[in-house]
């Protein structure tokens, strides 16, 4: 890690966009990095394995934290990312009100990390709109970046770590292009993305390939066999709507996490595989950098190159 350059702490950076981003920033090797936990994980292995790499630790939670406290936090930061979990979303107003008094000047990077949807259409999208609008009135130089679906969840069970119940499910008529990528491969694009003025108080989005469903699900065919999936269940754009609805009503009587996860997955799925927002066309259209274009050095898969890296396939033509 650099021993000098900018000072980046990303908030969450031990969840899984949170690794993604500290190994991309890491291997860049123009940043310090920090990572913000909270005192119950001080301890925890993959603490100490970040210590070891020269990631300094700073011990905090934005959930409880008051103003002062997160002021000692952010203290010398020029780049701030959060890459928090959903339930901590409107604390990120706390966080970036102190990073105001602190830094003026310093970037901030909101909790995305998702698939474009225009306003009112995802409730989880709607609060992190709601989020960019604050740090537009706080006067904050920005970044916001958007990263697809991860290939890791785009056919169901099918990548260790990240066997999903409801992936399962097959939307509408799988016809819709929807833009993916590598998990792991997040962090590159940041280490890029934070340093380049091209990108202050922009949007970019970061994309791999672009595929429908049900190119997706013939892929793994081709790749894994045609005894691949599993009996599915096909659901239509009716059924979504409703559950989206019957979702929105028990989330607005209680705003808990299961009721905001099952609304969450009813409304990502109507977005990509209904409505047919997440591409890079529309994206691009709405006023989103395109990744790819900015840095086209920056290697990318295919979903198929994806899985047989995943599952050790060979080329068929190898």
């Amino acid at each position: 890690m650099a021993t000098s350059g900018p000072l980046v702490l990303v908030v969450g950076g031990t969840g899984r966009t949170g690794k993604s981003i500290v190994t991309g920033l890491l291997k860049h090797g123009k940043f310090r990095v920090a990572v913000l936990t909270r005192p119950v994980s001080a301890n925890k292995p993959y603490i100490k394995e970040l210590a070891a790499k020269g990631v300094e630790i700073r011990i905090g939670d934005i959930s409880t934290d008051g103003h002062a406290k997160l002021v000692e936090i952010l203290q010398g930061v020029d780049v701030l990312i959060s890459a928090i979990y959903a339930g901590l979303i409107h604390d990120q107003r706390k966080l970036f009100a102190a990073a105001k008094d602190v830094n003026p000047n310093v970037r901030v990077v909101p909790d995305d990390w998702a698939t474009y949807t225009p306003r009112g259409i995802r409730q989880l999208a709607d609060d992190k709109y709601a989020i960019h609008d604050y740090i537009e009135e706080l006067g904050l130089p920005h970044t916001y970046i958007d990263v697809g679906w991860w290939m890791q969840i785009t056919v169901p069970g099918k990548v260790p770590g990240f066997e999903l119940d409801t992936a399962w499910t097959f939307y509408g008529d799988g016809d819709k292009k929807f833009a993916v990528t590598d998990l792991n491969h997040i962090g590159d694009f940041v280490a890029r993305i934070i340093e380049d003025p091209r990108t202050l108080n922009q949007w970019v989005y970061i994309w791999e390939d672009e595929l429908t469903q049900a190119e997706a699900w013939a892929t793994a065919t081709r790749v894994l066999g045609s005894g691949w999936l599993q009996e599915t269940v096909q659901v239509s754009a009716d059924e979504l709507l409703q559950r989206a609805t019957e979702f929105r009503a028990k989330y607005r009587e209680n705003p808990d996490l299961t009721s905001l996860y099952g609304l969450a997955v009813a409304e990502y799925a109507y977005s990509i595989h209904i409505r047919g927002d997440n591409n890079i066309a529309t994206a691009k259209a709405a006023g989103a950098l395109d990744a790819r274009e900015l840095y086209p050095d920056i290697r990318v898969s295919t979903f198929e190159e994806f899985l047989r890296r995943v599952h050790g396939k060979r080329e068929e033509n190898s």
